[in-house]
């Protein structure tokens, strides 16, 4: 039984448009945004991290929260990973219209003192809704890549086919070996080819990380990173270079590769702001990689860094280098997105402000908008494009339980946060050289190893928002008080009022819109209870030559009754013969399932699919192996019109393919037999077809 409710979408004019704001939302812990992705109803689902301390050690949880185009938080969740305490978020990407792939870092502590190896990290893939709820985790660990120390999951792309293009980092001690990864999977997880390269010079950094596309004709993957050379056994850092690549996207084979130094000079710092941060393929078929060169190895960026445009060939050979400054001392890329009309427009970050600018495909600066950082203690992360402005998420490094939203209007307009800026290009190719990345390269076509199951939690993770401007005349209503609570099956094929099919218990919004064009979303909990019909425990089995066997049944009932007694789990260890149940109940019915516990275990069943009934005295008779561990009780065979043409009981021995003593014709003729165990009692029946050959 559930509740339908009649879905209404009220009255969809837009009397007005909320088309600027700046807003600030605080959360329980130190918390940063990573990306937003724009939902396909123009929501705002952004990926993030949140991190704590817990009896004195550094913890991780991933961040995933939802905002209407409004900046109101619909939902916002934590997620971890059991057993682990760190999970850090990498990326994301819409997987579909309903669902999102995100990469991410497991490790089971991070801090100060690390305990002593093995301290593994593992990559991690989830999958979830657009209501926050999991729908899957796989780990990346040593059964995906034997001998590794651990793996870090990074980047990823959605391919034109529907597959998903994923980089990745490896390590190996000691030394410190490391490799990248670049890794095509179909929908469903299978790899269809990974890429390795690895350098005899210099390592892959897992948080220096490596930005995808793929080529405007589908033809290519390109790749872009960071790597970096070091003392042996220290973090001494004796140069750092970016590392393009460009790799067949049928095979995963590299066609390709270049490398452009950005520091020489020995350091022990880089930062994050290093990376490349954005690629794109140029219409004349050029790349372009926005990035950075470090003027300055001591400096934290953006003190001497000057954000930079590099743009190659399709084969990454460099035509020109563009440098971007302001008066302040430094400034870095952040983000860039290509908007409705084809122009591209780059976010950068200098020491009090973050700039909008649209560039050409030369690099120059054709119009530029600055919005106020708090001087410089907010720091943008991210540019995303609706179809009415401009959303800017911002981090905040000295108040790190606040981030902060900006939305501009579709000309990038925000009055109460803008300033005044002069943006300007100049030639900046001295700042990197070529160098050698002494890279070999391997590659496999549907390779054995496989990402293995594991398990994810979520829970509320609350925010209060801090409205700094706006200039709306309506207001979004989020109905946390009268939460709809649903109970169904899952047979029941139960689906909310706006259409949308659930499928798993969860929290779930229904959007509408009022009057003057805000939304009015009103929040459901569904429970979706487990057909108990599924449940079964396999064939009969024996204990022989084991202490114990294990019965499983299927997981997602509350209470199992094993033999009557009340118990949580879905398995039962059994150490002795006999007849085993287990009864499950719930609002979908009941259901008990039974099996038989031997004490011996019988042969394998051998039953013969064909004989010769020649008088060669062999194979003339169809029969139960002599000596196979089981006796016959009865046996009939039929012709194709369903006459019994053999009738035999207990010790008979067996058909010669004759009906009252005359042969019958070659074919099938379909059997029944009723066969007993000798070891243990067990009776079976088996029926099917014999092929009688002349």
């Amino acid at each position: 039984m559930f509740l339908l409710l009649g879905y209404s979408s009220n009255i969809q004019g837009q009397a007005c448009a909320i088309s600027e704001f700046a807003k600030q939302y605080t959360g329980q812990e130190s918390q940063t945004v990573v990306k937003p992705v724009l939902t396909k109803e123009k929501e705002l689902l952004n990926l993030g991290n949140i991190n704590y301390l817990q009896s004195g050690k550094v913890h991780n949880d991933g961040w995933v929260s939802l905002f209407t185009k409004s900046g109101s938080a619909i939902w916002s969740k934590r997620y971890s990973i059991p057993g682990f305490d760190l999970l850090q978020f990498n990326d994301m990407i819409a997987a579909s219209d309903t669902s999102y792939l995100i990469t991410g870092t497991i490790q089971t502590y991070w801090g100060v003192t690390d305990p002593a190896p093995p301290n593994p990290n593992w990559g991690i893939l989830m999958m979830i809704d657009r209501y926050g709820n999991i729908l899957w985790t796989k780990k990346m660990d040593q059964g995906f890549v034997s001998g590794v120390e651990s793996t870090f999951l990074q980047n990823l792309v959605k391919a034109s086919n529907g597959d998903f293009i994923v980089s990745a980092v490896t390590w190996k001690t000691a030394p410190l070996s490391t490799k990248s990864i670049i890794m095509r999977i179909d929908p469903i997880g299978n790899i269809v080819w990974q890429s390795i390269a690895n350098s005899s010079v210099f390592e892959f950094r897992y948080n220096l990380s490596n930005q995808l596309i793929q080529s405007n004709d589908g033809k290519e993957i390109i790749s872009a990173g960071i790597m970096d050379q070091r003392l042996l056994n220290r973090d001494s850092i004796l140069k750092v270079n970016y590392y393009f690549s460009g790799l067949d996207f049928a095979t995963g084979k590299f066609k390709w590769e270049r490398t452009l130094n950005i520091r020489h000079q020995a350091s022990n710092v880089f930062f994050n702001e290093g990376t490349v941060r954005q690629i794109q393929q140029l219409p004349n078929g050029d790349l372009s990689f926005l990035g950075f060169a470090d003027t300055n190895f001591l400096m934290i960026p953006p003190i001497t860094t000057k954000a930079i445009n590099m743009i190659t060939s399709s084969t990454g050979v460099v035509k020109n280098i563009i440098g971007y400054q302001t008066s302040e001392k430094g400034s870095f890329m952040v983000d860039a997105k290509t908007d409705a009309n084809g122009k591209r427009q780059v976010l950068i970050q200098d020491v009090s402000q973050a700039i909008i600018a649209t560039i050409d495909d030369q690099g120059s600066v054709l119009q530029q908008k600055a919005f106020l950082t708090n001087s410089g203690a907010q720091h943008a992360s991210s540019l995303t494009i609706g179809n009415d402005g401009y959303y800017i998420f911002l981090n905040n490094p000295i108040s790190q339980q606040n981030s902060n939203i900006y939305k501009t209007d579709t000309a990038g307009n925000l009055s109460c946060m803008s300033t005044t800026t002069s943006l300007n290009s100049f030639d900046a190719s001295n700042f990197l050289q070529a160098d050698d990345p002494a890279m070999t390269h391997s590659n496999e076509l549907n390779p054995t190893n496989s990402f293995s199951s594991t398990t994810a939690i979520s829970k509320d993770y609350p925010l209060t928002i801090t409205t700094t401007c706006t200039n709306a005349c309506c207001k979004d209503v989020i109905d946390t008080v009268n939460i709809i609570k649903i109970s169904v099956c899952e047979t029941d094929n139960y689906k909310l009022p706006d259409q949308v099919p659930v499928r798993i218990s969860g929290t779930y919004y229904v959007s509408f819109k009022t009057a003057l064009g805000c939304d009015s979303i009103k929040i459901y909990q569904v429970t979706v209870f487990k057909d108990p019909s599924v449940i079964k425990l396999g064939a009969d089995t024996c204990l022989e030559g084991r202490d114990s066997i294990v019965l499983y049944t299927g997981p997602g009932f509350n209470q199992y009754l094993w033999n009557n007694t009340p118990s949580n789990n879905f398995y039962y260890s059994v150490k002795q013969a006999g007849i085993y149940t287990v009864k499950v109940t719930n609002l979908c019915g009941s259901k008990t399932a039974t099996v038989n516990v031997n004490a011996l275990c019988d042969p394998q069943l051998y039953i013969p699919t064909a004989f010769t009934p020649n008088a060669d005295r062999i194979n003339d008779l169809f029969r139960i192996p002599p000596n196979s561990g089981y006796q016959l009780t009865s046996m009939q065979v039929f012709n194709r019109w369903g006459q019994l043409i053999f009738d035999g009981k207990e010790n008979s021995p067996g058909w010669d393919g004759t009906y009252k003593r005359n042969p019958q014709p070659a074919g099938l003729y379909p059997f029944r037999m009723e066969i007993m165990a000798v070891r243990s009692g067990k009776k079976i029946i088996k029926t099917g077809t014999i092929q009688l050959i002349r």
